[in-house]
């Protein structure tokens, strides 16, 4: 009869630190961990007064409860007025077969007086689909602007 508590004493606490280490590595494996990639910039390099396409790639988004990005552009970038820097996404874009991706563009603006270079673009990004971004991580891009007009006049 001992025996048998014993044996019952120990079976049962065997099980309950496998169920919690089990319980443990689930929730270290289930977690919103995107992955963020400039994928294209059009022209490549970027002109001084025009636009500049860029899409970013997002992935990993399968145990996200939605997600949200903002483009911060500073000089010499900037969006049109009209032109929404946030986006969101409620659900996985989980296609069965495919890829699960969220691809984003943006058309940004080039200003007339930049100079030839590298400069960075900011990407803001949280999970959930409130547009409110106190608090959000946040992803540099380098972008390269190349001034292609003549600096000389031909006679």
């Amino acid at each position: 009869m001992k025996n048998k508590f014993l044996f019952l004493s120990l079976l049962l606490a065997l099980l309950t630190i496998l169920v919690l280490n089990g319980a443990t590595v689930l929730a270290e494996t289930i977690y919103c961990n995107p992955t963020i990639k400039l994928v294209s910039q059009d022209p490549n390099p970027a002109v001084p007064n025009e636009y500049v396409k860029v899409i970013f790639e997002i992935t990993n988004l399968g145990y996200c409860d939605g997600f949200s990005v903002m483009l911060n552009p500073e000089y010499p970038f900037s969006l049109d007025s009209n032109a929404s820097a946030t986006q969101t996404i409620e659900t996985n874009p989980y296609a069965s077969g495919y890829r699960s991706v969220w691809i984003i563009p943006y058309k940004i603006r080039v200003d007339s007086a930049a100079f030839d270079g590298d400069y960075h673009l900011k990407l803001q990004y949280h999970e959930g689909t409130d547009e409110n971004f106190d608090s959000y991580a946040e992803k540099e891009f380098n972008l390269t602007i190349q001034d292609s007009r003549t600096n000389f006049d031909a006679v």
